[in-house]
């Protein structure tokens, strides 16, 4: 059996971690108890009715406390999805240790994990179903016939995470979207902004590109309208990290606001990021 022991970070870093154990424990062909997974039932029903009949998950918080107690007594120790080795280890040791308890997350751990093209697949798949939800009418509202760009400006928990370092202006954010503009050559936009800033300055990106939009929708539904634009620009995050996965969207993390913006700062995100252009 494969169990994930705790859930780090937001939504988009959970979902990333029960696929993770979920693929894995198909290739190892064993049973999978993701301790986390209640959490994860009020954004995705797929989840929610495939463990809905499994009596032990109210339990899992409580199996989950008890692990994380003997972890702190060194009395197991858990595989660190993060560590290339360890997971070489874990594939490897298998047949021997039938219990492997999971922590930590690294998405680029994919390569070492999923080794073969046929459970890429397999996960891409299985996401894009999981984030596929029917919005028709409301993609209406946003796409255009236009080029589409996604901001993503991540305020909120970011002033405080990795010392505010990305926790941006809207001048950086704004002048990212002119320098796009420059290398494709056209003003002909439509910017469709995705925040948890409720307290953004509107005005200041409508008087620049009086085509913009910003979303209302759920952080689901955010995640699709990302992925159906043209292109995605943001502060590092897993959440346009997974947009541009799920729509093979170029997107663009600003790690040097200084730093001009050029063709190769745009990537496809993958098992590893790979060049968009």
């Amino acid at each position: 059996m494969i169990t994930y022991l705790r859930a780090y970070g937001n939504h988009t870093n959970q979902i990333y971690e029960f696929v993770l154990g979920l693929l894995l424990s198909e290739k190892l062909k064993t049973k999978y108890r993701p301790l986390f997974v209640k959490e994860l039932f009020p954004y995705y029903p797929e989840i929610k009715k495939r463990y809905k009949n499994i009596k032990t998950v109210v339990f899992y918080p409580i199996i989950s406390f008890f692990l994380l107690v003997l972890k702190k007594l060194s009395l197991i120790k858990p595989t660190n999805v993060s560590n290339f080795s360890e997971c070489k280890n874990l594939v490897k040791e298998f047949p021997n240790n039938k219990n492997i308890i999971l922590d930590s997350w690294d998405y680029k751990s994919n390569s070492i994990l999923f080794e073969n093209e046929d459970l890429f697949q397999k996960k891409h798949q299985y996401l894009f179903n999981l984030f596929n939800t029917d919005i028709t009418n409301i993609r209406g509202k946003y796409i255009s016939e236009k080029i589409n760009i996604a901001l993503h400006i991540r305020r909120g928990d970011y002033i405080g995470y990795n010392g505010g370092c990305f926790y941006y202006s809207d001048e950086v954010y704004l002048n990212k979207v002119k320098e796009l503009c420059k290398i494709i050559k056209t003003n002909n936009i439509r910017l469709i902004i995705c925040t948890n800033d409720s307290e953004l300055n509107k005005d200041f990106y409508l008087s620049e590109y009086p085509d913009t939009v910003f979303s209302k929708e759920s952080f689901t539904t955010d995640h699709q309208l990302m992925a159906a634009c043209d292109y995605i620009i943001g502060a590092p995050s897993s959440f346009s990290m997974w947009a541009s996965f799920l729509g093979q969207t170029p997107c663009m993390h600003i790690y040097k606001p200084d730093a001009e913006l050029t063709k190769k700062d745009f990537v496809i995100f993958e098992s590893s990021p790979v060049s968009a252009f």
